[in-house]
């Protein structure tokens, strides 16, 4: 998927289509920007997130969080896109069709980001990253029933230790923590393997979209302006998660908590980092492939591992960090 047909004009047409493909270092150089975005984005979204979610956090409704973040993003995206529009060439109107794909993704993407966030109720920043490094399991099935991508020798091998850690690390919890800690870490994995199935759906369809969809059409235009594709999305995944929180949270949220002087500040600061993460995700699986960001999604699991370690002291048992490795 990084790779690009690399040839001079002077070679015949049969040694062009015999010589191995290599990405352009334009390419290269443009992934490793938007990684290198996507990453910070994250690790810093996930810290005030935990801090907020965790046990004596300021805000412990996960899916209300979700929505509100979600829908300011969709905000944002949306003004920043109408700015933009100035330079760019219009947007073709939508059909029905595509406005049920978008809404779909949407839908998807708020269970995926809900689930997500509530594991962070009963999993460390830590526990939580290392679990979802088995993301690449589901995106591999995923792409492979989509019929996006093929499953070779070295991808089922990857499969198999993934599998194999992800193993380790539930062993390292249940075979040592005491009982309450093991029931709370059931809890978080379930949480996560839901976001994780839902997630692989999200980005297969993503895919499907953004490198598939008929030329002129709206969906081909939004795969090349990442913000109109977000401002469109976004909202339907906020409302989402705002009814998951009526249904699961009305009765627990105390009054006048949506009144906090700090709230909108830290919504506000945690919005502003989704749009940059979510724009260098949808720009680097444009460029690549589903697999390809997942992939990179795992690797992006050890800096936050490290920042969950380094600020809410977290502890790593050692069948946890190899579970991981395999990963």
């Amino acid at each position: 998927s990084l790779e690009l047909l690399h040839a001079t004009g002077n070679e015949s047409p049969t040694s062009r289509a015999c010589r191995p493909l290599r990405p352009s270092k334009n390419l290269v150089v443009k992934v490793l920007l938007l990684v290198g975005t996507w990453w910070s984005a994250a690790v810093v979204v996930t810290l005030q997130m935990k801090s907020m979610l965790g046990k004596g956090g300021s805000f412990p409704y996960s899916f209300a969080l979700t929505g509100l973040t979600n829908a300011l993003t969709g905000i944002l995206a949306c003004l920043i896109a109408r700015v933009l529009q100035i330079w760019q060439a219009p947007m073709p109107a939508l059909q029905w069709d595509e406005i049920a794909k978008l809404t779909l993704i949407g839908a998807v993407q708020g269970l995926e980001y809900a689930c997500n966030n509530k594991s962070l109720e009963y999993l460390s920043v830590s526990g939580r990253t290392m679990t979802s490094s088995m993301m690449v399991l589901f995106m591999m099935l995923t792409a492979r029933l989509w019929g996006l991508e093929r499953l070779d020798t070295a991808r089922v091998a990857a499969a198999a230790l993934i599998a194999a850690g992800g193993a380790l690390q539930g062993l390292s919890v249940t075979g040592t923590a005491p009982r309450a800690e093991s029931d709370a870490y059931f809890c978080g994995v379930l949480l996560q393997l839901t976001a994780m199935l839902a997630g692989s759906q999200r980005w297969a369809l993503l895919q499907y979209v953004t490198q598939r969809s008929q030329a002129g059409s709206a969906l081909a235009f939004m795969s090349k302006s990442k913000l109109h594709l977000v401002q469109r999305t976004l909202p339907v995944t906020g409302v989402t998660c705002l009814l998951l929180s009526a249904q699961f949270e009305g009765h627990k949220m105390s009054p006048g908590c949506f009144t906090d002087a700090s709230l909108f500040g830290k919504v506000s600061f945690i919005a502003s980092g989704i749009v940059a993460l979510t724009v260098a995700e949808l720009e680097i699986v444009r460029a690549t492939s589903a697999v390809a960001i997942l992939v990179l999604g795992s690797l992006h699991q050890i800096p936050i591992t490290i920042a969950g370690m380094l600020f809410f002291h977290e502890t790593v048992r050692l069948l946890s960090a190899l579970g991981f490795g395999l990963c």
